[in-house]
């Protein structure tokens, strides 16, 4: 049976070089010159759904991304088994992207640049990491590469789970019954959660209002996580400090949404976490072969959950 890839909007090159090169001996066909009968395993990007109707054999799909909410919108007979990638080079940069915001809230840089642009000239008193509690929302593969990145740099770090997974100086939170208690134990909330029918607005007014004083909000994760009308509210009202947006719904903000014009919201454009070409196709390999000896692949999305 054939391993197929589509990926239309990656650099093809790199990308069919890389999956090559982990996969040999077994050949990779592209799409659109492929057999589509014979294809078993499909490694795609977003838009792979589009072609799925055209493979009648198709016993799995491995998507190049830790999402999978598009592949669960679409519709995939049961028998179709979703693989995602776990980490692939993602956790460090998600890491990095973490402790620059946790340093930038801690050192207060954004209290010192808005009082030098409204023409003041002071210095606040300097707050250790020590103090200012982190809390990773959604504590799975690339939050507890988070953790360990702030752990070094001496933050106190919570995670919160539906099973609350333990790790080394991580205080674990689990299950919708421990949320607030979270929410409360964390200055800074770091939102890595997935999109599924559970998560959607689980950071809602009254999850907000349960926040420190003063606390702020990242997300990482999907934008759908977070009622974005409550999130301004709490802004407006000065419950909440910041907030850092690398996701949002829809995505991007529409000209006018007020996330782009608040000066309390910091904006990237999904960029904290990069899907690497080679560790993936690495990770792509190593389900290859689970599937190949009989195994539970690696990364096996539970559909009930969503992830």
């Amino acid at each position: 049976m054939t391993i197929l890839f589509n990926g239309p909007t990656l650099p093809q090159e790199i990308w069919q070089t890389a999956l090559r090169r982990a996969l040999a001996p077994r050949p990779l066909a592209v799409w659109p010159d492929v057999d589509a009968a014979s294809v078993s395993t499909l490694i795609c990007w977003r838009h792979g759904e589009a072609i799925i109707p055209h493979l009648p054999n198709l016993q799995r799909v491995i998507t190049l991304s830790a999402g999978v909410d598009h592949l669960l919108a679409a519709g995939l007979p049961e028998g179709v088994e979703i693989i995602r990638l776990e980490d692939a080079g993602m956790g460090a940069q998600m890491a990095e992207y973490a402790l620059h915001w946790a340093l930038h809230f801690q050192r207060d840089f954004d209290r010192h640049i808005a009082a030098t642009r409204a023409g003041l000239w002071e210095k606040r008193p300097y707050r250790p990491a020590s103090d200012l509690p982190c809390g990773i929302l959604g504590f799975g593969t690339l939050g507890r590469v988070v953790a360990d990145r702030l752990l070094a740099a001496g933050f106190p770090v919570n995670g919160w789970s539906r099973r609350g997974q333990g790790h080394p100086g991580v205080r674990p939170f689990a299950g919708a019954d421990h949320l607030e208690a979270f929410l409360k134990a964390s200055e800074i909330v770091i939102d890595l959660l997935p999109a599924t029918p559970e998560t959607r607005h689980l950071l809602d007014e009254r999850r907000l209002a349960a926040l420190r004083p003063g606390a702020v909000v990242i997300n990482l994760g999907r934008g759908a996580t977070i009622d974005e009308t409550a999130l301004i509210a709490a802004l407006n009202t000065g419950a909440l400090r910041a907030a850092v947006l690398d996701v949002t719904d829809p995505e991007p903000p529409a000209a006018d949404s007020p996330l782009r014009h608040h000066p309390a919201v910091s904006l990237t454009p999904h960029l904290a976490a990069e899907t690497l070409p080679d560790p993936a196709a690495a990770q792509v390999a190593r389900v290859i072969a689970a599937v190949e000896r009989g195994e539970t692949p690696p990364g096996l999305v539970a559909r009930d959950r969503g992830y």
